[in-house]
């Protein structure tokens, strides 16, 4: 599938990956997973904030005081992401054990 730049990104297109506790890697649902063009950038929460680095361009980086505003940047029109209890699962990341 091939998408045009212009089109309509929803809420429902987006994936959201934990890389660790304080990081997400956020996808396009729509583009197969091994295809780069679906990587659309990254969220990390750092010093109470979330930084979003999305992949565009050129590339944009901005501050959120709420991880929902930041996976919002990441659709068109204004359309937010709401961290409910289907996504608990996905934005939760298990804390590490420590080392034996």
């Amino acid at each position: 599938m091939i998408l045009e730049r212009h089109e309509t990104r929803t809420s429902d297109d987006i994936r959201v990956d934990a890389i660790s506790e304080h990081e997400w890697r956020i996808c396009d649902r729509r583009i197969p997973h091994d295809d780069a063009r679906s990587l659309l950038g990254f969220i990390e929460l750092t010093h109470g904030r979330y930084e979003v680095m999305e992949f565009a361009d050129p590339v944009r980086f901005s501050f959120c005081t709420c991880l929902d505003d930041a996976l919002a940047r990441f659709t068109h029109h204004g359309d937010i992401v709401k961290a409910g209890a289907k996504d608990a699962a996905i934005l939760r990341f298990p804390r590490p054990r420590p080392a034996a």
